[in-house]
């Protein structure tokens, strides 16, 4: 099981899910030293197995511009991400503000 090192500020995310729960540990802020820190993703599944993930250490942001600078500079159209995908992500992510704030699960449609 993964233990943080106490010395780094990390945050973690957790999302209570109705199949299980989502944990993600991750460095907060612009730690330039501490970029070798991994960022685990736990899984605890409702039947009590425990997943330990290690996800693409990539900077997503830095993709995102990469790919949409392409896009322009090709003349494609953008294709991976649709407003209705950010709007989809926003529902979630207020979503999970209510339910901080219930300490509570609150549904989606």
């Amino acid at each position: 099981m993964f233990t943080p090192n106490k010395s780094l500020a990390i945050k973690n995310f957790i999302s209570m899910c109705e199949n299980g729960t989502i944990e993600w540990i991750y460095r907060a802020g612009k730690l330039f030293e501490k970029r070798d820190f991994k960022n685990p993703l736990i899984i605890y599944k409702t039947d009590r197995s425990i997943l330990e993930e290690e996800p693409d250490q990539t900077d997503a942001f830095f993709l995102e511009w990469k790919y949409f600078i392409d896009c322009l500079e090709s003349g494609s159209k953008v294709e991976n991400a649709t407003f209705e995908d950010g709007r989809n992500a926003l529902e979630v992510a207020l979503a999970s503000i209510r339910s901080a704030g219930k300490k509570s699960v609150v549904k989606m449609k």
